[in-house]
């Protein structure tokens, strides 16, 4: 991850993703199931 700058700060943004296979429905795309396996 990089680290972005901003006027007065400095910020990292990290995404933490649970898979609940009981619950999800089927929103995401391939597109997007193939880079959250990454």
């Amino acid at each position: 991850m990089q680290i972005r700058l901003s006027g007065h700060s400095a910020y990292r943004t990290q995404y933490h993703i649970v898979w609940i296979p009981k619950y999800r429905r089927r929103i995401l795309n391939p597109g997007v199931g193939g880079e959250l396996r990454k």
